[in-house]
């Protein structure tokens, strides 16, 4: 079956080659010229792509880059033909966007029901030949939607297999997708929406052709309805002229117009002057002789003046956000909750300027319920065309001030935002349902009388015990309600788990009535006179997207007396005071000094505070000794530092006992207060009290993990100071400091202002806090772009290397030195690295800062996917091999091109050997082509090309890359016996005394070559050049064998 809907004439030649495993015939590779026929010529070089698997299949299934439909083949390139060497199954669809042929080689093509689809404007013709397509009653079909090229469909047959037996199908399954009008039309209206789609219309998906059945086609086909725009639906708006288009890839039997049926535009899209309001746009198509139309509804708007475009840009805005209003939502019971509001949840790209409206600028501000601002809108009129609006829990409301000139609206939107990404796994499953069922913490509540009453999450209280759920309770509770929402439970099992209370006071009981109910009751003492910690233990086992993972959750329970909320009737409840004011005073994490208290209330027993750090071999401690302070305040307000020493104190944490240095003040406490009157004074005055000093300039780089120590008397004459077992915890976060860390003011005053919770800015370096923790958030550093002060004039990005939660590094332009580019190696979150323009200048025996990205045991660039290096003098790019290999394994694309050693001299033989387009990194190029990674390097910056074979002009090169061998080797036969087959005479293989590349050439004094086994399947070809002066340069290329 032969599709063939094309402007140019196409000549078939078939011939006959013989290659040195066997006879093939070369068929159909053809690519267009510039002469005047617009003829197209045979290619008999093409090379065939073996694979044994769908991953194989896949992965040369992928064009090398873009090609736009008006592209035409110029030259000559090597269309590959795909070559199946045994039966493959195909996992899932498959789109086709390389140049290939399909040869199934006489297998079967078992598509399980999965649609196989060749997409590509490229002029010549496809080809898929030799074998059985297997497909299903329903599935299995093979799509060509090729409009440029002749579709072949030689010796297919297609059919369903049961067993051994195969029976053809009735219907194809081999389509050209060009010999059906209606996707030719569903295409066609799908490029008209985008035409005229403005910056808030949303554009459906792309449906694939066994997706499109119908055929006739609304606007809603290809624009979403917009909820701000009622009664219309799918529509846009228009400004200026249409630029409509007017032909559809090369059919030739197609014929395309447009009619407006208010007589708002002419049919060619150009807009009569002064008419204004609603138009119906009708594209119409035919295609193999049918008509297809098309309606669109389009706003035409005056936007004469700066009055009128500020309105418009409001109601663009309000068409934007509309993708955002939430009428109402569902809560976790099924109950619908009204919302009426723009919920925002994640951070999010808004228009700041809109095409057709002129100079109109919308700036956006957000605000919490107290008025005060969450989000910081610049000042001055952006020049940017979107703003990067990100949200918080607090904001309530966005503001946008729309503005050009003296006219200017301000719009106030009622929003909300949680902007938390649910990350949903074993653990969270396993959390969420445990807090369903019984909070954040088990209150027990002693009621004075021996008894004691339970409360959890899920009902108010329980006399006397808390019932423990079990497996049957959540799989049949509520109808199966928590099965549905915490799914994967497997199993569940309870325990008790106790800190460094006097006797263990709880117990794991079953329901006395002889059911399986268990249940946790107290059996023992009196919990409520202890301050130390329990702990219902909750062992699971959830199983998510497949696996089965163990999970241990500790849920606090805490006991109190009735009627007293504070818990000062404990025993000893003065820990569980002070350690309460420590939490309320830090949030568990500050840098900020605070206050505790000398005593409980006005009487005993008086304390004092020391400092140790969790899992501390000393080092820790010592990091943080200068940062940490404790004053003591008199009842008279007289302060007074006090000295610290060393000690050891033995202390308890989750029921194990260990011994820890810590930082005590007692001692000089004691020479403060040295007699009872006076620390009685003290006492009773209830005025005294101690400030934990922080100075933040002292702060180590990492998180520490503080824990407070609690020194304490029970008598104003006891001698000894005992330590209490338990402590306060709190994080005193790492600081990156400036001079330290990060060098450059100016830098140091972007992180400082970028990362700001309350969109407070700074001026100077001096009075900013930059926390490490800031930096593990996606804190994007768009250099190139950016239109900050601060950062565009930073000079020196060291500590770029903090930056670890940064996906998008961009330093384009910038001033970048080797010790940065080795920082970068440190940014374990960054997926796009763009140092181009940066004046980067690494010769040829230069120390290479690239080359710590490639070291697993130093580089942690393991997320990154692109690459950008144009425009500098890298003369190298060996250095990528090892970063794809072992530590970039997600590389997909890399841009070189515009590294020139010498760009001012033509012969120069580091040109021809070098930079970009330079000889000695071909190999680097094939090895990263070969897996799976997207060379750019020719062409300028704006303009990159792909690296191929048949883009090189280098005859050095094409004479290494055709060399001929037989790649399977006969059994007995060793990569060894086939390198003494080949010759190492320059000129067997047409390789004279001249070397270039696609810009340089130069002269060489003399040319060798050599060969050497890699390993028992590889072997290598290298080519050493030398010339006048004696400077060498050498050309390795890698060669793969098959062993029998």
């Amino acid at each position: 079956m032969i599709a063939n809907r094309k402007k140019i004439l196409i000549s078939l030649i078939l011939i006959a080659i013989t290659v040195i495993a066997g006879a093939s015939v070369a068929f159909a590779y053809f690519f267009r010229t510039h002469d005047e026929t617009g003829k197209i010529t045979l290619n008999t070089t093409a090379e065939t792509v073996a694979v044994s698997s769908f991953d194989e299949l896949f992965l040369a299934s992928k064009a090398e880059s873009y090609r736009s439909s008006d592209l035409s083949q110029v030259g000559e390139k090597k269309r590959k033909t795909i070559l199946l060497t045994q039966n493959v199954s195909m996992t899932a669809d498959l789109e086709i966007t390389a140049d290939v042929n399909l040869d199934l080689g006489g297998f079967d093509l078992i598509t399980d029901g999965h649609s196989l689809t060749f997409r590509h404007s490229y002029y010549g013709s496809l080809a898929v030949k030799n074998g059985r397509l297997v497909v299903t009653a329903s599935g299995g079909y093979v799509y060509a939607d090729v409009p440029n090229a002749a579709v072949y469909f030689d010796g297919v047959t297609a059919g369903t297999k049961e067993g051994e037996t195969f029976t053809e199908t009735a219907d194809t399954r081999l389509i050209a997708t060009a010999t059906s009008p209606y996707f030719t039309a569903y295409n066609f209206f799908k490029t008209v929406a985008a035409a005229i789609a403005d910056e808030t219309t949303i554009l459906t998906d792309r449906k694939n052709f066994g997706e499109v059945t119908a055929t006739t086609f609304g606007s809603s086909d290809f624009i979403t309805d917009s909820v701000r725009c009622a009664g219309h639906g799918a529509c846009a708006y228009a400004f200026s002229d249409l630029d409509l288009p007017f032909s559809y890839y090369g059919y030739d039997d197609t014929k395309i117009g447009y009619s407006f049926a208010n007589g708002k535009f002419t049919d060619k899209g150009k807009l009569v002057a002064g008419a204004y309001g609603e138009e119906t746009l009708t594209a119409r198509i035919t295609a193999g002789g049918t008509e297809y139309a098309c309606d669109f509804t389009l706003h035409v708007s005056d936007a004469s003046d700066p009055a009128k475009r500020v309105a418009l840009a409001q109601t663009m805005v309000e068409r934007y956000l509309g993708r955002f209003w939430v009428d109402s939502t569902t809560d976790e019971e099924g109950n619908v909750v009204a919302v009426n509001k723009y919920v925002i949840n994640r951070d999010t790209y808004l228009p700041a300027r809109f095409s057709g409206l002129g100079n109109v600028s919308v700036r956006y501000s957000s605000y919490d319920e107290n008025g005060d601002k969450t989000f910081p809108a610049d000042d001055s009129v952006t020049d940017e065309e979107v703003v990067y609006f990100v949200p918080t829990t607090s904001t309530v409301k966005l503001k946008a001030k729309i503005t050009e000139g003296a006219a200017a609206i301000e719009k106030d939107f009622d929003m909300t935002s949680s902007n938390t990404v649910t990350v949903r796994s074993a653990v969270t499953i396993a959390n969420n349902l445990l807090t369903r069922w019984y909070g954040t913490e088990i209150t027990v509540t002693a009621n004075g009388d021996g008894t004691y009453a339970f409360s959890g999450a899920s009902e108010a209280a329980f006399a006397g015990y808390l019932p423990l759920y079990d497996l049957e309770y959540y799989a049949t509770a509520d109808g199966g309600a928590y099965a549905t929402r915490y799914p994967g439970v497997k199993s569940i099992a309870y325990s008790v788990v106790y800190g460094n209370t006097a006797e263990e006071f709880y117990a794991i009981t079953v329901s006395p009535d002889g059911g399986n109910e268990q249940r946790l009751e107290v059996v023992n003492g009196e919990p409520e006179n202890d301050a130390g910690r329990v702990f219902l233990n909750v062992s699971m086992t959830v199983e998510f997207n497949g696996k089965i993972s163990s999970v241990t959750i500790q849920i606090p329970v805490d006991c109190k007396l009735k009627g007293d909320d504070s818990g000062l009737g404990r025993f000893l409840p003065y820990y569980s005071v002070f350690d309460r004011n420590a939490e309320e005073a830090t949030g568990g994490y500050t840098t900020s000094s605070f206050r505790m208290p000398f005593n409980y209330q006005r009487d005993l027993p008086f304390v004092c505070y020391g400092f140790a750090v969790k899992n501390d071999d000393g080092t820790k401690l010592a990091a943080v000794k200068d940062a940490l302070g404790l004053t003591f305040t008199d009842k008279d307000g007289n302060v007074t530092a006090l000295t610290a020493v060393t000690k050891t104190a033995t202390l308890s944490d989750g029921g194990t006992d260990y011994t820890l240095t810590y930082l005590s003040f007692s001692d000089s406490l004691g020479t403060l207060l040295s007699s009872s009157a006076a620390l009685a004074e003290q006492i009773r005055s209830g005025k005294a009290y101690y400030t934990i000093t922080i100075d933040p300039g002292k702060i180590p780089l990492d998180n520490t993990d503080v824990r407070l120590v609690y020194e304490f008397k029970t008598g104003v004459t006891a001698s000894v100071w005992s330590v209490y077992s338990s402590f306060s915890e709190f994080v005193l976060p790492g600081v990156i400091k400036y001079g330290t860390h990060v060098t450059d003011p100016n830098f140091y005053v972007w992180l400082c202002n970028v990362t700001s919770d309350s969109g407070e800015t700074i001026s100077n370096p001096a009075d900013g806090i930059l926390y490490s923790d800031k930096l593990k958030l996606n804190v994007p550093l768009d250099y190139a772009n950016s239109t900050d002060t601060f950062l565009r004039a930073v000079t020196d990005f060291t500590g770029v290397k903090y930056m670890v939660g940064t996906q998008k590094l961009n330093l384009s332009g910038a001033t970048v030195s080797s010790s940065v580019i080795e920082e970068i190696a440190q940014m374990s979150s960054v997926a796009s690295i763009d140092l181009s323009d940066c004046s980067i200048t690494i010769a040829a025996n230069a120390t290479n800062p690239f080359a710590v990205w490639g070291d697993p045991s130093v580089s942690k660039l393991t997320n990154l996917t692109t690459l950008h290096l144009e425009s500098n003098t890298i003369y190298s790019f060996g250095w990528l091999e090892p970063l794809c290999s072992t530590v970039a394994r997600s590389l997909t694309s890399v841009y070189l091109s515009g590294n020139v050693p010498s760009p001012t001299s033509s012969a120069s033989a580091d040109n021809v050997f070098y930079g970009s387009d330079g000889l000695n990194n071909y190999g680097t190029y094939l090895e990263l082509v070969s897996a799976g990674i997207s060379v750019y390097s020719g062409g300028t910056k704006d303009s990159s090309v792909t690296f191929a074979d048949s883009r090189s002009s280098s005859p050095v090169y094409l004479a290494m890359r055709n060399l001929t061998y037989q790649n399977k080797l006969p059994a007995g036969v060793t990569v060894e016996n086939l390198l003494d087959s080949f010759s190492t005479t320059p000129s067997y293989y047409g390789l004279g005394l001249t070397a270039k590349n696609a810009t340089y050439s130069c002269s060489l004094s003399s040319v060798t070559l050599s060969f050497a086994k890699v390993n028992e399947t590889t072997f290598s070809m290298t080519y050493t050049a030398r010339v006048s002066g004696g400077a060498t340069y050498t050309v390795t290329l890698k060669y793969s064998v098959t062993l029998a």
